[in-house]
């Protein structure tokens, strides 16, 4: 999982959701489940910034390297993917 930012906190939405402020140029929705969020630790003074296919009109390209695993789910095969310039971790 990656994470991106930091992002100031605009306000909590319900019991477990926060809006984010995120660049105007996010094609992104701001509202986060708090699972998916990180504290930030320290005095960190970063621009945040968006990795490119998280901006209105661009693309990533992503190609694929190999298989590195099968299942069978409840909607048929999946398969896990590493892609290019990721590690193994970030395999999807």
């Amino acid at each position: 999982l990656r994470f991106y930012g930091p992002f100031e906190i605009v306000e909590r939405v319900g019991a477990v959701a926060y809006r984010l402020k995120l660049p105007p140029t996010a094609a992104i929705h701001p509202v986060f489940h708090v699972s998916q969020l990180k504290a930030v630790i320290g005095d960190h003074v970063v621009e945040p910034e968006l990795p490119v296919g998280l901006i209105e009109d661009k693309a990533v390209v992503c190609k694929p390297v190999e298989v590195i695993g099968t299942r069978e789910g409840s909607k048929g095969l999946e398969v896990l993917v590493m892609w290019e310039g990721l590690t193994r971790d970030e395999a999807t």
